[in-house]
C-alpha cells in the first residue's frame, strides 16, 4: 500500500469523512485495513472528534440500505438517515462499498460546523456518491493524493 493511502490504525476500525464532486458528503468505514488518505490519516484526532459530533445529530431522513447480505446494518443506515452516503471496506482486499443512501443528502453547503467542514474537505473524490456504489483511493481528486 502506497504511503499516502496508509491506515492510521492498522487494524483497528477507523472511519472517517469524505465529499464527492456534487458536495455531497460520506463517511467510509475502513474495518481496520481500508486504505485511507494521508492527509485524514495525519488529522485521526480531528476525524474521531468530528465523528463524535455527527452521531449525535438529529436525523435529517431516512435511509436506503443497500446490501443484500444479512447482517446488521444499523451504524450505516443511521448515518445516511443523518445525510451521509455511508460506504465501509469489503473485507481484506476492498473496496470501499456503499451500504447506506440518505434519503436527504447533506452537502457540505448544508454544514455550519467549520472543524467538520475542515475534516470533509481533507477528502474530495471525483466521483458523484448518489451513482459510485464503490469506491477505490484512486477516485481521489489529484490534490488529496499527496
Amino acid at each position: 500500500m502506497k504511503d499516502e493511502y496508509a491506515h492510521p490504525r492498522a487494524g483497528i476500525e477507523f472511519d472517517w469523512l469524505a465529499v464527492d464532486s456534487s458536495g455531497a458528503l460520506a463517511v467510509l468505514t475502513s474495518a481496520g485495513y481500508g486504505p485511507v488518505p494521508k492527509a485524514v490519516s495525519e488529522h485521526a484526532e480531528a476525524v474521531d472528534a468530528a465523528l463524535e459530533r455527527i452521531n449525535t445529530w438529529p436525523q435529517v431522513g431516512d435511509s436506503i440500505s443497500q446490501p443484500s447480505e444479512t447482517g446488521d446494518y444499523t451504524d450505516w443506515r443511521d448515518l445516511a438517515a443523518r445525510g451521509f452516503y455511508a460506504y465501509d471496506w469489503k473485507d481484506s482486499s476492498g473496496p470501499y462499498v456503499r451500504l447506506a443512501v440518505p434519503t436527504t443528502p447533506l452537502t457540505v453547503d448544508n454544514l455550519t460546523d467549520t472543524g467538520i467542514m475542515q475534516i470533509v474537505v481533507l477528502a474530495r473524490f471525483t466521483v458523484d456518491f448518489a451513482s459510485a456504489t464503490r469506491l477505490t483511493l484512486t477516485d481521489l481528486d489529484d490534490d488529496c493524493r499527496t
